[in-house]
């Protein structure tokens, strides 16, 4: 090999070193480097998460607990006024023998509080567990005085609906 191809190839490779430097101090200096990150949890791909915790307490008029009341996270609104219905599909839970029930519900946004989610109520299983009762819709407010968490993708709210009171059904007399 000629010396003038040695040398030309000796170039090439301090090129591709300094290219590569280069290529950092310049991702740095544009803010992608991991060091100007505040958040523990660097590997946070994929989404913006909004997960919420809804608990309520599903009961007749008489304050009786009813069991396999089908509880569905319906819909937000967010801060800007406009309604989406993009919860994913754990955004349902059924009231156990004790009335209670905890609803699991995420969406994928950039939204900031506060959320108006609309959360439905409604008997699936007929006279089943006590009568039957007329469906309910109630709106609960979730503010950034209900966030648990906050990491860099993913924010977790959790709010309390308190007593849910169903009506019985009037076309059924129950």
């Amino acid at each position: 090999m000629c010396f003038t191809m040695r040398i030309t190839i000796f170039v090439y490779l301090i090129c591709l070193a300094m290219k590569e430097k280069i290529l950092k101090i310049l991702l740095v200096l544009l803010g992608f480097g991991a060091a100007a990150c505040e958040e523990k949890n660097l590997d946070a791909y994929g989404c913006p998460t909004v997960e919420f915790s809804l608990k309520a307490r599903v009961t007749d008029n008489a304050n009786r607990p009813v069991k396999g009341i089908r509880v569905q996270a319906a819909s937000y609104t967010a801060y800007y006024g406009h309604e989406y219905y993009e919860f994913d599909s754990n955004g349902e839970s059924y009231s156990d023998s004790d009335g209670n029930t905890v609803i699991e519900a995420k969406i994928y946004s950039f939204d900031a509080p506060p959320y108006s989610i609309k959360v439905g109520f409604e008997d699936v299983d007929g006279a089943e567990n006590g009568g039957e009762f007329t469906p309910k819709e109630v709106e609960v407010q979730v503010t950034e005085s209900d966030k648990i968490s906050s990491g860099a993708w993913i924010k977790s709210y959790s709010a309390d609906l308190g007593n849910i009171v169903l009506d019985e059904d009037a076309e059924t007399g129950n």
